[in-house]
């Protein structure tokens, strides 16, 4: 608007310009606000000495016969019209700005998840979806995953074998005895074979922990590449655990000191060291942590969700036993073992080699098929907790290909 002689010319208003917040060309319905200054916008459907009583926020009162069924809400309604349009004090969001409060969130804005590359979806997991993980990782991987396993098994199996081979010769001694040997003789007998006994089983149960760590090292490293949804090979397995080795059976023995240690104090105290421990194996390969730093992690992790790593603990080893009991019964039956006379099927004897390579057999089915999967169910709590505490389900989603490389922060509230 200009002035001449004092008076203004309506017939010449001036346009407004971008800088003063108003476009141009506004689409239909839209009326901008009246100024004191200034007369407002003359437009065919309303004359201009109706333009003072204009409302200050832009709005078209109820009662004009001018405004649409679809046009705008009353200032006192908070709710987005229902004819699509947006009004002044509530611009459509422009590319590289946040939404006003009230609207909807940008599509890349995903707080659901960054969905499913791998054995499971990348978001906070429930315990049914960590059991079905780690039962797709075996049967998306079986030649990776039970091939070592039985390899692993075959060998604890041997051990015990010669193991229970060397007692059940001691045992015959003492029966050789036959019933005219006093009590004295016997348990002379007795206490001559439980040294070497009690040495030869320590060894295996020293081997078996052993070899148990370096499954679970290498089992973390197939369930590592099965999360984002990614091939492994046992040899590129094989070759980024192999360096770990050490590390993993050092963690592996203080693990089960740990647990041996409340164990003797308590049988609830193998409880605290069992849950607080057990996500070290993971922490260590997946992190490359040193040994100290893998138990410690595992320590600040649980910490935080105790109660909820131990529920998930004790049905895992549960559903394990179950397993086991289910997959050793025939075998041990077969064998005339513990379950055999528990169920009377045999007598008490003293085992056979027949009866204890039938028992080897079936302890190397059952940990073929079961060790994986409680071993992979660790991993896979592991990874839950890093998803709901550090949120690494954006980490895992980039490097699986589903999110952006920098993806956007939640939209702020202004």
């Amino acid at each position: 608007m200009s002035d001449t002689g004092g008076k203004s010319v309506p017939e010449e208003p001036d346009a407004p310009t971008p800088s003063q917040g108003i476009p141009r060309h506004e689409p239909s319905g839209f009326i901008q606000p009246a100024k004191s200054e200034q007369p407002a916008d003359v437009t065919p459907e309303q004359p201009a000495d109706a333009a003072p009583e204009q409302p200050s926020g832009g709005f078209v009162p109820p009662s004009a016969p001018e405004q649409p069924s679809g046009g705008f809400v009353p200032p006192s309604a908070p709710e987005q019209p229902a004819g699509g349009f947006v009004p002044p004090s509530a611009p459509a969001p422009q590319p590289g700005y946040a939404p006003a409060p009230g609207l909807p969130l940008p599509p890349q804005w995903n707080p659901q998840g960054y969905g499913k590359p791998g054995v499971v979806p990348l978001r906070p997991l429930n315990l049914g979806e960590i059991l079905d993980g780690a039962i797709t990782i075996i049967r998306r991987y079986p030649g990776q995953v039970l091939g070592v396993s039985a390899i692993i098994a075959v060998i604890s199996a041997v051990l015990n074998f010669g193991t229970a081979f060397l007692l059940a010769d001691n045992l015959v001694e003492i029966e050789q005895l036959g019933p005219a040997a006093t009590d004295q003789q016997r348990a002379d007998q007795a206490w001559r074979i439980l040294g070497p006994t009690i040495g030869s089983l320590a060894i295996v149960l020293l081997i078996t922990v052993l070899m148990h760590a370096i499954l679970q090292g290498y089992l973390t490293t197939i369930a590592g590449k099965a999360v984002l949804g990614r091939p492994v090979s046992v040899k590129e397995a094989v070759s980024e655990v192999g360096p770990r080795i050490p590390q993993l059976v050092v963690v592996g023995l203080l693990y089960g000191l740990m647990c041996f240690v409340g164990l003797l104090l308590c049988v609830v105290g193998v409880v605290v060291p069992g849950t607080f421990f057990a996500l070290a194996s993971a922490a260590l390969i997946l992190e490359r942590s040193t040994i100290m730093e893998s138990l410690r992690r595992s320590g600040r992790l649980v910490s935080k969700a105790f109660g909820r790593v131990l529920g998930f603990l004790i049905v895992a080893y549960l559903i394990s036993w179950v397993l086991s009991f289910i997959i050793q019964l025939p075998f041990d039956l077969g064998a005339g073992g513990t379950l055999g006379r528990l169920f009377g099927v045999s007598a008490p004897h003293v085992p056979t080699t027949g009866d204890l390579i039938i028992q080897a057999a079936g302890s190397v089915v059952v940990d073929t098929l079961i060790a994986p999967f409680s071993a992979l169910v660790i991993v896979l709590i592991y990874v839950d907790l890093r998803m709901r505490q550090e949120g690494m389900d954006i980490d895992l989603a980039r490097a699986a290909g589903t999110a952006p490389q920098n993806p956007p922060a939640p939209p702020q509230q202004w």
